[in-house]
């Protein structure tokens, strides 16, 4: 039977979406974002002693990394930090992987 009595809560990981239900961004031809703005996420009710660490789940084929980040993402302590934190994240690289096929002849060109 469970134990009635917990001395930690049992969450380990806390996770928001940060793209709409589409999944769809879209950008100019100079790479401005044209899809509205937002993206961002917020967390409350979290435990304030515990120590964090925030990172971005993202396809295998990015490479993100931390634009702007006022404190070490792998050492958060919200006791520490000021009420509102942001954090900017960018895509480096992005590996684009496809296929073609010959309509005419059903299967790759030669």
């Amino acid at each position: 039977s469970p134990s009635l009595e917990i001395s930690e809560v049992p969450l380990k990981r806390f996770y928001r979406a940060a793209i709409g239900g589409g999944g769809e961004i879209l950008f100019d031809e100079k790479g401005q974002r044209l899809s509205p703005e937002g993206g961002g996420v917020s967390f409350s009710s979290i435990r304030s002693r515990a120590l964090l660490t925030m990172n971005m789940e993202a396809p295998e084929g990015w490479l993100i990394a931390s634009r702007r980040a006022p404190h070490d993402l792998d050492n958060l302590m919200l006791d520490d930090l000021a009420q509102r934190t942001q954090v900017q994240y960018g895509i480096d690289y992005a590996l684009i992987q496809g296929q073609c096929i010959d309509m005419d002849e059903r299967e790759p060109p030669a």
